[in-house]
């Protein structure tokens, strides 16, 4: 784990916690301040897409009886007793039908819900999602606002043809296909490039994105519509930074 992501976990805990980020602290300051204020008291802390090895002392959360961590990873060899000393792991399959419809018509929203043929091809579009969280929300996400039945046949004849496709290259084709703007497609691609420890920053998007001249006319990040309309997509989930 390099200092950066040390810092950045041990921030995001101390905000969590109603605690003040005091400039110039050390991480060993801040680590110290961290412990004192969980010692004592029963707390969760939940780190989402781990992909490296944390050393939790390093971030102030030494192995505490009232302190539980809970970790989601993609890959099992990340929580190994080795690097992790995960005390438990727990594998997740992929959603059953029923969860899989009910995420879908959570994301799709009011349209899959008062109009019965639509109803019934939304169905047949969230099982071919194969059960991946991933890609039912980016395909259900696409079709939020879609009324029209031949939309949603027309999403279901293309989850028929590219089925063998790699399921998680899928989700990131179909996100980029259902953007009908050139410069949204344009952004996307960059936020694919500029990426950092799993986020986008929406400076990071502007100021690249005026250098290469995806933006006429623009002078701030409130008159980039199209982030917005992204982030409505659930295609980006970017860091006002």
């Amino acid at each position: 784990m390099d200092l950066l992501s040390a810092i950045g976990i041990q921030k995001k805990i101390v905000e969590k916690l109603g605690m003040d980020i005091l400039d110039n602290e050390t991480i060993d300051g801040r680590a110290g301040r961290l412990c004192a204020k969980i010692q004592g008291k029963k707390i969760l802390v939940i780190l989402d897409n781990v992909q490296e090895k944390i050393d939790m002392e390093v971030v102030g959360l030494p192995r505490l009886a009232s302190c539980k961590i809970l970790l989601t990873c993609r890959t099992r060899g990340v929580l190994s007793f080795d690097k992790m000393r995960a005390e438990k792991v727990f594998q997740l399959d992929i959603l059953g039908k029923e969860e899989s419809w009910s995420l879908f018509g959570k994301m799709a929203g009011d349209v899959v819900k008062h109009n019965g043929r639509l109803r019934d091809v939304a169905i047949q579009v969230a099982e071919k999602c194969g059960g991946l969280p991933l890609l039912i929300v980016t395909v259900a996400s696409s079709l939020k606002d879609k009324s029209k039945l031949h939309a949603w046949k027309d999403a279901l004849r293309k989850l028929d043809k590219e089925e063998s496709t790699e399921k998680a290259y899928l989700s990131l084709e179909w996100s980029y296909n259902q953007l009908d703007d050139k410069e949204l497609k344009q952004l996307f691609l960059l936020s694919g490039i500029i990426v950092r420890a799993n986020r986008v920053y929406v400076l990071d998007l502007l100021k690249y994105g005026m250098g290469l001249g995806l933006f006429k006319n623009v002078h701030t990040v409130e008159e980039i519509d199209c982030i917005h309309w992204l982030k409505n997509l659930k295609f980006l989930f970017v860091d006002l930074r």
